[in-house]
Formats: C-alpha cells, sequence, structure tokens
C-alpha cells in the first residue's frame, strides 16, 4: 500500500487506503473480524 500511495502521489497512506483499501481481497474478512470483535467487546462491558 505504500508503494501504491507513493506511485499516486498522494500525501500520505491513509488518502490511498480510503479509496483503494476495498480492493484488496482480505477487506471484507478483516472488516468482519473486526466489527465481531468491537461487538463482543461491547456485550462483555
Amino acid at each position: 500500500m505504500i508503494q501504491i500511495s507513493r506511485q499516486l502521489g498522494h500525501a500520505n497512506m491513509r488518502i490511498t487506503e480510503g479509496h483503494y483499501a476495498h480492493y484488496h481481497p482480505d477487506y471484507m474478512g478483516q472488516a468482519s473480524d473486526h466489527s465481531s470483535r468491537m461487538l463482543q467487546n461491547f456485550l462483555e462491558r
């Protein structure tokens, strides 16, 4: 992602992630895992 960010001339990698992260094959799985952890933490409180 850093290399892509540099090649596109973005000021930082967050700009690149915001526009292109959803194209990464693991994006949906990672988002689902994160959501599950957040929900579990919420339910444990």
